[in-house]
């Protein structure tokens, strides 16, 4: 008996590996085809992007009302780039914080205390540029600027969730 069942446990345990390894080829097969399948080119959506600054210029008649919306969007975007390099020093301060076993729950709290209000400084200083901006627009000026910003956040958001390789 104990022959019989050693047969047909290792019948069986063939049948499972020709089975396991026709599914691992067609997994790996499927794999292949969806990568090549997301590979596509990406220049028509880069292409769709309207350049906001070409868009200020074109849009708002005034020149020198023109160039403060340039200057405040470009202290918007500097603030965006600020938080990104603020959220990234924290979270390697904060790991290594993490790593050294004599670090204290002051420590921590300081850390996130400080980082807390840096952002709220930033925020409130990139706020205040964007509605800057909304107030330098007439209403019709606005509304092509916003729609065309609001087309960007997808593009945005990869960029800052997106952490950096380094």
């Amino acid at each position: 008996m104990n022959g019989s069942i050693w047969r047909q446990a290792t019948i069986m345990t063939g049948r499972v590996m020709k089975r396991s390894g026709f599914l691992c080829g067609l997994s790996a097969l499927i794999g292949v085809l969806l990568m090549a399948g997301c590979a596509h080119d990406q220049t028509a959506a880069a292409k769709k992007s309207v350049d906001l600054r070409d868009l200020v210029r074109k849009e708002v008649s005034d020149p020198v009302r023109a160039q403060q919306i340039l200057a405040l969007m470009e202290q918007v975007e500097a603030g965006i780039n600020f938080q990104k390099m603020i959220n990234q020093d924290t979270q390697k301060q904060f790991m290594r914080l993490n790593a050294d076993y004599n670090t204290t729950p002051e420590q921590i709290q300081g850390l996130l205390d400080g980082t807390k209000e840096s952002r709220e400084k930033n925020r409130q200083k990139t706020l205040d540029a964007f509605f800057q901006i909304q107030a330098l627009t007439t209403p019709q000026e606005w509304e092509v600027i916003s729609k065309a910003e609001i087309q960007k956040y997808p593009d945005f958001l990869k960029i800052i969730e997106t952490p950096d390789k380094k």
